[in-house]
């Protein structure tokens, strides 16, 4: 087999795929829903570095979701983990401005445990205390779940599950519907965890006009929801 048969084999098996997985549009409209909240919400900040860094995660929850639509889903999981590193990241240099600078001139890298620290990492009580302190159980809860998250997305890009399948012909690429629902179910928390650190981080600098424009899935997540009405 030549190397143009073969990828035009890769080729077909990924539209085959493609034309199975799109018929889950619900999942895919829900899934650019949010990350266009993403985008919409870092397009309010005024800091030209953090706008940027939210914009790009907003464009890999993106990638994420089209390597899923065609097949890659060893692909997907990982630019999934990219983005919460990321979005999480953008606001941990928020507050550590340093640590940005040290970042950009790719001196260290983003420092998952950094952000993770029960103490000073954005998902402690005094991130919480210091913009916007009733949200302060919200975040400690999630401070739980996205670690749980984050090893998700880490088994889902390194597992076995996930791999193609190899011959002596190359790779084999099937639709896996499992992997599609295993995905959707990540994607979400996913999403939902970097608009509720940005809402935490940012809606008490945000003016009433600005507040205005941020979208209104983002007062639906529950834990908002909650301290936005007092509801439970």
């Amino acid at each position: 087999m030549s190397i143009n048969e073969y990828l035009n084999r890769i080729n077909s098996e990924s539209q085959a795929i493609f034309k199975e997985s799109v018929k889950e549009e619900e999942l895919f409209e829900k899934a650019h829903r949010m990350s266009s909240c993403v985008f919409t919400f870092a397009q309010i900040l005024t800091n030209t570095s953090e706008n940027k860094m939210l914009t790009t995660v907003s464009e890999l929850l993106e990638a994420a979701s089209m390597n899923m639509s065609l097949g890659f889903y060893r692909q997907a999981f990982s630019t999934l983990k990219h983005a919460l590193e990321l979005g999480l990241g953008a606001i941990y240099y928020s507050v550590y401005k340093m640590e940005e600078y040290d970042w950009q001139q790719e001196i260290t890298t983003v420092d998952w445990h950094k952000i993770m620290d029960k103490d000073t990492g954005i998902l402690s009580s005094r991130f919480a205390k210091a913009f916007y302190p009733e949200m302060e159980e919200a975040v400690k809860h999630y401070h739980e779940s996205v670690a749980v998250l984050y090893r998700k997305l880490s088994e889902g890009g390194l597992g076995n599950s996930e791999r193609w399948d190899w011959g002596f012909d190359g790779i084999t690429l099937r639709y896996n519907p499992a992997q599609l629902k295993k995905y959707f179910a990540l994607s979400a928390e996913v999403a939902e965890a970097i608009l509720l650190l940005m809402f935490c981080r940012y809606a008490r600098n945000l003016s009433i006009e600005q507040l205005d424009l941020v979208p209104g899935e983002v007062d639906q997540i529950p834990a908002i929801r909650r301290v936005l009405t007092g509801e439970e």
